[in-house]
């Protein structure tokens, strides 16, 4: 059955399955990001928990 939402694999979003993929992606984001955003702007980061 497809996914009923396009764009988003719940597999992918499932936090117990991928722990560390979302952390990883958002500092890798903020890596490539910064640079071209300062001096006027800077990229920051929130921590997520999952309870």
């Amino acid at each position: 059955m497809p996914s009923p939402f396009p764009g988003i694999d719940s597999y992918l979003e499932h936090p117990d399955l991928w722990p560390g993929l979302h952390l990883y992606l958002t500092v890798k984001m903020a890596d490539l990001l910064s640079p071209q955003l300062s001096p006027k702007y800077f990229v920051s980061l929130q921590v997520r928990m999952y309870e």
